[in-house]
């Protein structure tokens, strides 16, 4: 299995938390075994180099996480690289899968979305060191590449074997609904884990960016990221009912249909995940 390797005998405990192989059955209903437990394996990578890379060595170094995510970049673009790490072979084997029997337009889709999400915690890792939470239009454009989901939604297309022309992926609506796909994952993932966050000193969250930005109270700023959790959600469900399902335009439905399940089923799991609450806190 891809994840062999990835998480320390001490860490087992804090990685059963989350919960990934629930994530994956949850967000790619439709999915294959094989889709969903690479769904499951890709969840586990993130995770767990998010907790050693962008969260950990190189929290409040952006610069630094570039260079170290670099090698792993290669391994996605399909370069040579001397990287030999336990998360290094994780990658090399999760592309392979991903991307064995699939057009090569996918590799460049989950080229794209690795590269956003390196940027996106290094541009995270900048405002920590700043002190200070980001405007909201300047978070959410970042946390669009560091809460991961472009590559998740990427996976999408291996669910039913119909892969969007690059003409096809490159339309509004497509853009909008990865988009929306992203931000509605963030909104959730931030209002859930907000005081466990707060607690470690980080100032990349909807909630407390919403806060600081107009003076509010809490309560408010929950409000205020709950309302535009549910007008993107609004939109989504808009969105997909204008894609057609008659056969020149499957595929665009299909997606359509696979993000808002995704999206779903996130909204599902991480009410049940510990991963978004301090140890020893009650959910």
């Amino acid at each position: 299995m891809a994840t062999r390797g990835l998480v320390a005998e001490r860490d087992f405990p804090g990685f059963l938390r989350i919960g990934c192989g629930t994530f994956a059955a949850a967000t790619y209903p439709e999915a294959p075994t094989w889709v969903v437990q690479l769904a499951s394996d890709l969840t586990s990578f993130l995770f767990t180099f998010d907790d050693i890379i962008a969260e950990g060595l190189f929290r409040f170094d952006p610069e630094g996480l570039r260079r170290a995510a670099e090698p792993y970049l290669d391994i996605v673009r399909g370069r040579p690289t001397r990287l030999s790490t336990p998360h290094a072979a994780a990658l090399a084997e999760l592309v392979a899968r991903a991307t064995g029997d699939a057009p090569p337009l996918l590799r460049r889709r989950l080229v794209a979305s690795f590269e956003a999400y390196v940027e996106g915690c290094a541009r995270e890792a900048q405002w920590r060191l700043r002190k200070r939470s980001p405007p909201l239009d300047a978070y959410l454009e970042l946390r669009r590449g560091s809460v991961a989901v472009n590559p998740m939604m990427d996976l999408m297309e291996l669910t039913h074997g119909l892969f969007l022309t690059e003409e096809e992926f490159a339309q509004p609506i497509i853009r909008e609904l990865r988009r929306l796909g992203s931000d509605l994952s963030a909104y959730v993932n931030d209002i859930q884990s907000v005081e466990k966050e707060e607690a470690l000193g980080e100032v990349c969250n909807a909630v407390l960016v919403v806060q600081h930005e107009r003076a509010i109270d809490r309560g408010a700023a929950y409000e205020v990221v709950a309302a535009l959790h549910n007008e993107d959600l609004g939109r989504l469900l808009r969105l997909e009912a204008l894609l057609t399902t008659e056969r020149e335009g499957m595929a665009l439905a299909l997606y359509a249909r696979s993000i808002r399940q995704f999206v779903h089923g996130h909204y599902g799991w991480i009410l049940s995940s510990k991963r978004y609450v301090a140890e020893g806190a009650r959910g």
